[in-house]
Formats: C-alpha cells, sequence, structure tokens
C-alpha cells in the first residue's frame, strides 16, 4: 500500500509540477469550516533521487454532498498545493461504514486547474472502520 501512495503522490507532484500556473488553496482550515461534515488527511515522506519529499493529502467532505481532495508536496524549499481531484460523495463521512466517492473533475496538467472527469469507472466505495479509510491507495485518519 505505501508504494501505492507514494505513486500516487509523484504522480499528483508531477501534475502540479508541470502545471505552470498556481492553483489557489482550497481547503485550508476546511476543519474549523461549519459546511464542512468530515476532513481526513494522509501524509509521508519518502525520498526521491537523494531529495526528501513530503506530503499531506486532505479529503475535505462538505454537507452539500461534495468533496474535495486537496496535496501539500514539499520538496527542497519548494512548496507545491493543488486541488487534485473533487466530486460527489453518499453515505455518513462522520461514522463507520461505507461511503460512495463519485469523480467528477481532476487536475488538468496543462492548466493546473480542475477539468471535468467522465470516465465510467469514476464511483468507488470505500469503507471508514476506526476513522480511517483508503482511497487511490492511500490510507486516510479523519481530522475532524
Amino acid at each position: 500500500m505505501k508504494n501505492i501512495n507514494i505513486y500516487l503522490t509523484i504522480v499528483c507532484l508531477c501534475l502540479m509540477t508541470f502545471s505552470c500556473k498556481s492553483q489557489s488553496v482550497k481547503s485550508n482550515d476546511k476543519a474549523d469550516n461549519p459546511n464542512t461534515a468530515a476532513v481526513y488527511v494522509s501524509a509521508g515522506s519518502f525520498s526521491e533521487h537523494g531529495t526528501e519529499v513530503s506530503y499531506t493529502n486532505t479529503l475535505t467532505f462538505d454537507k452539500d454532498g461534495s468533496w474535495l481532495l486537496h496535496s501539500t508536496v514539499k520538496m527542497q524549499k519548494n512548496i507545491q498545493d493543488a486541488d487534485c481531484a473533487a466530486g460527489t460523495w453518499t453515505g455518513d463521512v462522520t461514522t463507520d461504514g461505507e461511503v460512495t466517492l463519485t469523480k467528477t473533475k481532476v487536475i488538468d496538467n496543462d492548466t493546473g486547474k480542475l477539468a471535468d472527469w467522465t470516465r465510467e469507472d469514476s464511483a468507488v466505495t470505500v469503507t471508514i472502520s476506526d476513522g480511517k479509510l483508503t482511497y487511490e491507495g492511500a490510507e486516510y485518519s479523519r481530522k475532524k
């Protein structure tokens, strides 16, 4: 699972690096926002060609049924922030059980902005257990 998480982080890092435009940070302090139902965080670090890379991926679930995946990647003195994916959710993200996430947007590596995602495999069901969930190979722990 760690290799998948590293792979996903590298992919998001590459997308953010090659998208020359800066993406605004929408998920800062979302845990304090009254419209936020839950926030889950996945963080870690790894070495890439002798350079230490650390990352924090934040899955924010809003009460209106939308979700946002935001990634912050630090490599040497560079910090990249980007919204990597977004969509809708059904279920209860505040308690253990199954939740269905439907991805509707992903980062466009040309613009650095979220663009429509229309693949048939955009919906996945994840299981929340003991305040943790796994999404696209990364394990997230509940913050709020």
